[in-house]
């Protein structure tokens, strides 16, 4: 019995030190996840100004469309007016 119970000892160091390492290894994975997890809250929140960016220029478009319409509407009545 005492020469086995340094084997089990041994054993159970062994056992130990792998939790330990897989801890740690978990840990840093987990530290990871939350770096990536707040650049990607960063880049969400960029592609968000971006997108409000294009949305007013795409107005704005609409709007000068829009006048050029109503020019191009009223230069056709003076025409028609005019012959």
């Amino acid at each position: 019995a005492d020469v086995q119970k340094p084997r089990a000892e041994v054993r159970n160091q062994k056992a130990a030190e792998i939790r330990k390492q897989k801890a740690a290894e978990i840990r840093k994975l987990k530290s990871e996840i939350r770096k990536l997890k707040a650049e990607i809250q960063k880049l969400k929140a960029e592609i968000q100004k971006h997108q409000a960016r294009v949305n007013k220029q795409k107005a704005e478009f609409e709007y000068y469309e829009a006048e050029i319409e109503y020019y191009e509407a009223k230069l056709q009545i003076l025409e028609d007016e005019a012959e």
